[in-house]
């Protein structure tokens, strides 16, 4: 009994804590559009359902939501124009009726418009939810052109149907499904649910077992094995087409029934296992690397008593499993005041979510079920979903990064200014440089904002602002310049995978100097670089104050100029003689004649770099004696640093490269474990270049 009490205190303790929010975190909800119970109103105009579905991703992206599931396929049929399936009558009220505009492509435009990711879901084997309605199905629909593919499940009066997972013919259509969607669209993942072999199965594929055992002695390990075939399937060809579209399961809350660690008197679940019941081995697809994540339905309540299935048992078995892939748990957020004897109380899902992050470190975040539950607009979980708003997702969020899909930091961004427009700052830069690697494609951008001038990258206090890769500019809103503090930003970079950039120059707020800065800048010219500004409006300022830094942290005093106070613009320049090779980073002030000093003013240019310069790995993958084409850096020092995903160095050297052609041969980059690698490469004269190695 005390070791039952001191658990209970634990489990109470644990609920309350809430840690500072994290900076990386999944945060997700399921769009669910069968029986178009999230969305869309099939009777509603084309005008109507776009402006109900932008709305809730507006309210989704408020309440901190960066990741949707929107479900594309329900019953065999699809939310998009398909050369494969039949138009669902989701949005017309009639099968195969074209509505005349695509809603996933404009679902996905306007996810990324957001900053979020979008994932499409899909339910793989489900064909009819009622059998009676395959009569006004397509004549092109599957059920309808293949009824041999059908299985059965009857309750009631009701039967459902669903596809033969036995079948090759079932798993190629999937497959093809799956194909046209990838290629067709600017996915970020696919998704499905738990739905594959449904219970109440019997002997309906014995004659498919006996015909075809392909060596398994036992038709519940077959059965799985036809499911695992199909996830293999779908993983090779996800990845042959576009390796960066991710690929994850939510299956049902429970793997296997277990015994509690810890439990006096002994405590066993007793749930449905997916294992046995829907024949989906998820253990195995994350242990052999088929998904890149697993979001299993936890929908239970810490008070759970049918089956032992309480929340903190399931998740924190989920948890101990630690896999080297993403692990996430779906929320039932659904079930929150629901007007139902098992209904969650209001607090449920905020202790629910401070569990996972006080207990669970390898679970990565959480999805809510379903979006009509998470929004801040219904009545039964409005105040649910405001206090997460207020509190744990009160900070963004970003992805956390797949690396083993891969590990590369993209192109940072560049030339971040600030300016004050209507009492705000705005923010504007230069867009990342391009990239021919789709993995390191930029697709967002990060915007930081500290009160110092050494901006925290790892506070997600400080992260204000995901954007899409388009949009180069940012209205600070949310603080007054000149109020009191002085404010310092950053801009960064996110490719696909979530992995982001180094940051951009610092800038201070649009309130920077107590005159007009018209521009303030700094170029290299030949072996010295320039720095110029223009200003107006100078009747009380003294003079200014230049000063140079290589890291922003060391400042020493390049020039101080008198103001010229005339009329009009007043240009300066000051001469740095004596550049470091690299980024030099040069801080304006101006002091009024009662010697105050104003904020500063940041800019940042790069010098004496070999912008021609380039190393090139062959062959690559390699697991024999690499070979390094050096181009234009004769005379560089160079330092080669290898690295794996995880950061673990394997090797460093040093090489003094003699001429602009220097080809080196690197033995002990040879032998390496199969795998991704990070090169890197540094040069004593500031060049310096990631290269993505692979061994096989």
């Amino acid at each position: 009994m005390k070791k039952i009490a001191l658990f209970c205190l634990l489990i109470t303790l644990s609920l309350g804590l809430e840690a500072q929010n994290p900076k990386h975190e999944l945060r997700a909800v399921w769009i669910t559009t069968h029986f178009g119970l999230d969305w869309p109103v099939a009777a509603d105009a084309t005008a109507t359902k776009k402006s109900k579905l932008t709305a809730m991703l507006d309210n989704l992206k408020t309440l901190g939501i960066n990741t949707i599931y929107f479900q594309v396929r329900s019953i065999g049929d699809a939310l998009y124009p398909s050369a494969i399936v039949p138009w669902s009558n989701r949005m017309t009220g009639t099968y195969g009726q074209d509505p005349l505009w695509d809603p996933l492509a404009f679902a996905i435009q306007e996810c990324h418009n957001r900053g979020m990711e979008l994932h499409a879901w899909l339910n793989p084997y489900r064909a009819a939810t009622d059998a009676s309605n395959i009569n006004s199905y397509t004549a092109n629909h599957k059920a309808k052109t293949n009824p041999e593919w059908l299985l059965e499940q009857v309750s009631g009066s009701t039967t459902l149907k669903y596809f033969n997972p036995a079948l090759s013919a079932v798993r190629n259509h999937i497959d093809d499904v799956v194909r046209e969607l990838v290629n067709n669209y600017d996915l970020d993942g696919i998704h499905f649910d738990d739905y594959f072999y449904y219970s109440g199965l019997g002997t309906q594929d014995q004659s498919n077992f006996s015909s075809d055992p392909r060596g398994f002695a036992n038709i519940n390990d077959w059965r799985r094995d036809n499911v695992t075939l199909l996830i293999q399937q779908l993983s090779n060809s996800i990845k042959s087409l576009k390796p960066w579209v991710k690929f994850g399961i939510s299956p049902s809350g429970i793997y296997k029934n277990f015994t509690v660690p810890g439990s006096s008197p002994s405590i066993t679940t007793t749930g449905s296992q997916h294992y046995s019941t829907q024949y989906a081995d998820t253990k195995k697809w994350m242990e052999d690397g088929l998904i890149d994540y697993l979001v299993p339905q936890v929908y239970w309540a810490f008070s759970q008593v049918t089956a032992n299935a309480k929340f903190n048992y399931i998740t924190d078995y989920w948890n101990a499993l630690n896999f080297n892939r993403h692990l996430f748990i779906g929320l039932g957020t659904y079930r929150t005041n629901d007007g139902t004897g098992s209904a969650f109380s209001t607090d449920e899902i905020k202790n629910q979510l401070n569990y996972l992050r006080n207990n669970c470190p390898n679970i990565k975040g959480a999805a809510h079920f379903r979006a009509a539950q998470t929004v801040t607009t219904l009545p039964a979980s409005k105040s649910t979903m405001e206090y997460i708003r207020d509190n744990q997702y009160s900070t963004l969020a970003i992805i956390p990064p797949m690396t083993w899909i891969d590990p590369i930091s993209p192109n940072a961004p560049t030339g971040l200014n600030s300016s004050l427009v209507g009492g705000k700052t705005k923010l504007t830069w230069d867009s990342a440089p391009s990239e021919t690697d789709e993995l390191q494609k930029v697709v967002r951008y990060t915007v930081y904002r500290s009160t110092s001038p050494n901006i925290n990258f790892n506070d997600a206090s400080q992260l204000i602002a995901i954007l899409p890769a388009s949009q180069t500019n940012y209205p600070d809103n949310e603080v007054n310049p000149g109020a009191g503090n002085s404010y310092y930003y950053a801009i960064r970079a996110l490719d696909r995978m979530s992995n982001e950039s180094t940051e951009s120059n610092v800038a201070p707020d649009g309130l920077t100097l107590p005159i007009n800065l018209i521009q303030f800048n700094a170029k290299a010219n030949n072996q010295h670089i320039q720095v110029v500004w223009e200003s107006a409006q100078e009747e009380k300022l003294s003079h200014y104050i230049i000063e140079k830094s290589t890291n922003q942290f060391d400042w020493t005093l390049l020039s101080n100029q008198k103001a010229q106070l005339q009329a009009g613009i007043n240009r300066y320049f000051a001469l740095d003689k004596a550049p470091t090779k690299g980024t030099n980073y040069y801080r304006l002030s101006a002091v009024d004649i009662d010697g105050k000093i104003s904020k500063q003013s940041i800019v940042s240019t790069l010098f004496g770099l070999a912008s021609a310069g380039n190393v090139l790995v062959a062959p690559n993958p390699t697991n024999t004696t690499a070979l390094l084409h050096i181009n234009n850096l004769a005379g560089h020092l160079l330092s080669l640093s290898l690295y794996n995903t995880t950061g673990k160095l394997y090797s460093e050297i040093a090489y003094q490269a003699k001429t602009n052609n220097d080809n080196f041969a690197v033995a002990n980059f040879g032998n390496l474990p199969s795998g991704i690698y990070l090169l890197r490469v540094k040069s004593n004269q500031g060049f310096y270049q990631q290269i993505k190695l692979l061994a096989n």
